[in-house]
């Protein structure tokens, strides 16, 4: 019997954007910036009202300045846009290559592996690879653990990611021994091709 198709992840459009205006309560950005926009908002609305209040604080009232203002902050929030989104664009990339160059690795050792334990062993490495990498680039290393003990990674596999300091390198060292030590089998189909892009 065939496996029940999954159906796909939905997508965002630009025509929801009245959904993403009511749902930005549950933006993680926002989440992230809420204290330093509260405290901006905070000082902004102190100043306000000490120079409605007190005559120590003047009040600009040549509007000139503020068009300006506007005028180098459209630029700059443009160009700060377009970088972003080559940046997201560029890591999009990187992220698709490393998920198929892992399929790969993961077909080849399916085939080629000697024994059952070294293709489990791969395949769990494999697992952990893309999900130690994201949490390095982000700086949340605290999840790391977790991610080995979920994964299932073997407890020699496990001190030794977690002994090291960059541990998405660290699991890219241990495919590259295994497929060194299994390369003959291996290269009948051609691993060698990869073993540069995830290898020591």
């Amino acid at each position: 019997m065939p496996p029940e198709l999954q159906p796909p992840p939905v997508r965002y459009s630009s025509q929801e954007w009245f959904m993403s205006m009511v749902s930005i309560y549950k933006s993680y950005i926002l989440r992230r910036i809420a204290p330093q926009l509260s405290f901006t908002v905070f000082y902004t609305t102190v100043m306000c009202c000490l120079s409605q209040w007190t005559p120590f604080i003047p009040v600009i009232t040549d509007f000139n300045i503020w068009f300006l203002m506007g005028s180098v902050l459209s630029l700059l929030l443009v160009f700060r846009t377009n970088s972003a989104y080559d940046r997201f664009w560029e890591a999009r990339r990187q992220m698709g290559s490393v998920v198929t160059i892992s399929r790969s690795l993961a077909r080849i050792a399916s085939y080629s592996a000697p024994d059952s334990a070294t293709k489990e062993r791969v395949g769990l490495l494999l697992t952990a690879f893309p999900r130690f990498l994201v949490s390095h680039l982000e700086g949340d290393f605290t999840v790391q653990p977790e991610i080995a003990a979920v994964v299932g990674l073997r407890s020699q596999d496990i001190r030794m990611v977690l002994a090291s300091r960059n541990r998405p390198f660290r699991c890219a060292q241990l495919l590259g021994s295994i497929i060194t030590e299994n390369m003959d089998d291996m290269a009948v189909w051609g691993v060698e091709k990869q073993v540069p892009v995830l290898g020591p």
